[in-house]
């Protein structure tokens, strides 16, 4: 299924937000996937993969909006009445597994927004970020 597999990448994609726990923590991206900085070693780590703040919000506001039209595109396959059962079933683990990616992304971005507390633009952008996820998951029907 291409939609597994296209989720997988974004899985990996922004698999360090769903890594994310305390304030503090900061994420940055390098080649294409993210990744959780090293504490303490963090301002080494950023200055050698050339990252920034504004590097990283550059990379999410890019890429979560184009996630969403993956995930849109599983809920209308979820509303195919002409689906096999089995393959019904299929379509329903593969919402629920976006639907867990969309709630642990959203709860990373809120400890990353408390990272960035003293920063209003990087607040706003994260806000308008997770107002993106959140958008797409109250939209998920109940269909299993």
């Amino acid at each position: 299924m291409m939609l597994m597999n296209e989720g997988d990448l974004y899985a990996e994609k922004f698999a360090a937000l769903s890594s994310l726990r305390e304030p503090g923590d900061k994420v940055g991206t390098y080649e294409g996937s993210t990744y959780v900085s090293w504490g303490w070693l963090q301002g080494l780590q950023r200055l050698y993969y050339r990252e920034s703040r504004r590097n990283t919000m550059e990379y999410f506001t890019k890429e979560i909006p184009a996630y969403t039209g993956l995930y849109k595109r599983i809920l209308e396959l979820c509303g195919d009445a002409s689906l096999t059962h089995e393959r019904r079933r299929r379509v329903d683990a593969l919402l629920r597994r976006h639907r867990d990616l969309v709630n642990s992304w959203s709860r990373g971005l809120q400890v990353l927004r408390c990272s960035y507390s003293g920063d209003e633009h990087m607040c706003r952008a994260i806000d308008s970020l997770v107002m993106t996820l959140n958008e797409i998951y109250i939209l998920t029907p109940q269909c299993w």
